[in-house]
């Protein structure tokens, strides 16, 4: 960030957007998987905010744009880690807009379901959840930086259908979570098919 600011000159925005998603039974998982989850996609957008955000305040205004997930709403069973990074990613930016509020500086939170990336190998989706491309989530990212909003589901839907399932009781809530098949997405994943990400991911932490 340094770098970049003495190269091309003040940050307007900030986007982060970074995640790691080793999946499987919590119990099973590694500390270090643990610890480097809550790193990069916590902590990584943390310091990104400390770097960039105070010379934001000294120029009298800027925007970060904080890109969590659908799990941090909507937990899933096998990516225990990754869903509680991605609602502390939404915790961290409410709060932050808070403590911010008399700094012109826009916190926004993009929450997008199922993207077709590296990270989504091997994972089936739930019945009826639409496939995003990474270009939807970047036109979602655009669209904020032109009007900032606090929180943007990808797709809207999305959000919508979590506000209504959070009415429900849990026991029906747990009914038709496996009536898409929402309750096994991680569970079902082809693991063949995530070796060679979960193999990268595994030898980015295990350097020094």
């Amino acid at each position: 960030f340094l770098a970049a600011t003495a190269a091309t000159g003040p940050i307007d925005v900030l986007v982060n957007n970074a995640g790691i998603m080793p999946i499987g039974r919590f119990l099973d998982e590694d500390d270090v998987i643990s610890r480097a989850v809550m790193d990069v996609n916590v902590l990584g957008y943390g310091l990104g905010m400390k770097l960039v955000v105070p010379g934001m305040i000294a120029r009298g205004g800027g925007q970060v744009v904080n890109v969590a997930s659908a799990v941090g709403r909507l937990p899933l069973a096998e990516g225990a880690s990754y869903s509680a990074s991605k609602a502390a990613v939404i915790a961290m930016s409410e709060a932050i807009r808070d403590e911010l509020q008399h700094d012109g500086i826009d916190i926004s939170v993009i929450l997008p379901t199922a993207v077709e990336t590296a990270l989504a190998a091997g994972i089936s989706h739930a019945k009826g959840v639409k496939h995003l491309a990474p270009e939807d989530v970047a036109k979602a990212i655009v669209g904020v930086m032109r009007r900032p909003r606090d929180e943007t589901w990808v797709p809207r839907s999305g959000g919508r259908a979590v506000a209504a399932s959070a009415l429900l009781p849990r026991g029906v809530r747990l009914g038709l979570q496996r009536l898409i098949s929402a309750d096994t997405v991680l569970s079902s994943a082809d693991r063949s098919a995530r070796v060679a990400y979960e193999q990268e991911v595994r030898q980015k932490i295990s350097k020094p």
